[in-house]
């Protein structure tokens, strides 16, 4: 999606851990991608992150995290705002104008789980239900 792509960004609120950000971290180093972490722990710190972001780098991943499944839209503006192309696990930021969302589709996991549990109710045994 950014041809020559050198330098990214990445917005992190650091609450729910460092996983994604260490699979990032290595993902980055292994196309040899500098990143930039900006982190993010209220909506009151969207506007600064995106503007340091924007003047330092050519994209933006925005992992996952309560705040971010909270605020897709805002996040979503932001991006088109400063022009920096950004991607997101958030359907709903896709759905808002961000460049593109990857990941789970978290409405088909939530009817799967609730089908597995009405087969527990009903009698099943959990070791029997395939996951």
């Amino acid at each position: 999606m950014v041809p020559n792509l050198k330098q990214i960004a990445v917005l992190w609120d650091p609450r729910p851990g460092r996983t994604h950000l260490q699979a990032v971290e290595r993902v980055a180093a292994s196309f040899r991608l500098r990143i930039q972490v900006q982190e993010m722990r209220s909506p009151e710190d969207f506007e600064n992150a995106f503007k340091i972001l924007h003047a330092r780098s050519q994209a933006l991943i925005i992992l996952p995290s309560p705040m971010s499944y909270t605020y897709p839209k805002q996040l979503a503006e932001l991006a088109q705002k400063y022009r920096l192309p950004a991607t997101s696990m958030s359907k709903r930021f896709a759905e808002f104008g961000g460049t593109v969302s990857y990941g789970p589709n978290n409405s088909e996991s939530t009817i799967r789980n609730a089908k597995q549990v009405a087969k527990i109710l009903n009698g099943g045994k959990p070791s029997d239900i395939p996951i």
